[in-house]
C-alpha cells in the first residue's frame, strides 16, 4: 500500500512540473519588460539631455524624438508586461486548480483501495 501510495505521488509531483512548465518563462516576460520599457524611457531621457547640452532648449523638434522615443519604449514595456502577467495569473490559477484536482481524486483512490485492501484481509481472516 505505501509503495503504491508513493507511486501516486511521485507521479503528482511529475504532472505538476509538467503544468507549471511554461509559467516561469510567462512570468519572466511579465516581470522583464516593464524594467526595459523603464530602460527605454532612460535611454530616450539621456538623448533629450544630451540634444538639450548640444542646442539649448529653444528646438523642440529635436527634443521631441529623445521623447517620443521614451514614451514609445515605456508603452511598448507595459504593452508586454499586462497581457503576460494577466496570461501568467490564468494559467497559473487554472495549473493550481488541475493540482488540487489531481491531489483530490489519488485521496479518493487511496481511500478506495485501503478499502479494498481491509476487505480482502477480512476475507482471508473468514477463510
Amino acid at each position: 500500500m505505501d509503495e503504491v501510495r508513493e507511486s501516486i505521488l511521485d507521479q503528482g509531483r511529475q504532472e505538476m512540473g509538467c503544468l507549471q512548465k511554461g509559467l516561469v518563462v510567462l512570468e519572466t516576460v511579465a516581470s522583464v519588460s516593464p524594467l526595459l520599457g523603464l530602460l527605454g524611457t532612460v535611454l530616450g531621457m539621456i538623448k533629450v539631455f544630451q540634444e538639450i547640452s548640444e542646442v539649448g532648449v529653444g528646438q523642440g523638434n529635436l527634443l521631441a524624438g529623445g521623447i517620443a522615443e521614451a514614451i514609445l519604449t515605456t508603452a511598448a514595456g507595459l504593452f508586454i508586461a499586462i497581457p503576460s502577467l494577466v496570461f501568467y495569473n490564468y494559467f497559473s490559477s487554472k495549473a493550481e486548480g488541475l493540482i488540487l484536482e489531481i491531489e483530490k481524486f489519488s485521496n479518493i483512490l487511496l481511500k478506495k483501495l485501503r478499502g479494498f485492501q481491509g476487505e480482502a484481509l477480512q476475507t482471508e481472516k473468514a477463510d
